[in-house]
């Protein structure tokens, strides 16, 4: 069974046009303690539009002069089971 469900992520985009890329936890404040060895790094992820864009709304304000745009957009997560592994 797989886990496929959609959600709401946030697309940094710089000054020029090719700066654009969908930005990961890093961006926010991590509890460094609830790391567990191997975690992989996961892009920044709401439940919601309504929460993606209060985050980036801030995010804006907080980034003033600098150029930089953070934008919600929506994503897809997929997570399946590789066959035979």
């Amino acid at each position: 069974m797989a886990w496929d469900r959609y959600l709401w992520g946030v697309e940094f985009r710089g000054r020029r046009d090719d700066e654009r890329l969908l930005i990961g936890q890093a961006w926010h404040k991590i509890d460094k303690a609830n790391l567990y060895p191997g975690e992989p790094t996961w892009p920044l992820l709401f439940c919601t539009r309504q929460q993606a864009r209060e985050w980036c709304r801030k995010k804006n304000e907080s980034s003033g002069h600098l150029g930089w745009r953070f934008i919600p957009v929506k994503v897809r997560e997929l997570v399946e089971k590789e066959p035979n592994v």
